[in-house]
């Protein structure tokens, strides 16, 4: 999934990604499904919000 959206990333940023969706991947799912109350739409926040992050993601600031 994350290869398929950012194309050719450095590993080390791969797997801070992939940590962040092991990490939070649930509680992002179950917070999706409670403000959309349907389970196709909350799939569809769900994917579209890692989709932003991950295309955002060289934007983050560690110091923030």
């Amino acid at each position: 999934m994350v290869l398929l959206v950012c194309g050719d990333v450095e590993k080390s940023t791969e797997q801070k990604i992939k940590q962040y969706i092991d990490e939070y991947g649930k509680w992002l799912s179950n917070l999706c499904y409670v403000l959309c109350k349907n389970k196709c739409d909350a799939e569809d926040v769900y994917q579209e919000t890692w989709v932003k992050i991950i295309s955002n993601f060289y934007r983050f600031d560690k110091k923030r």
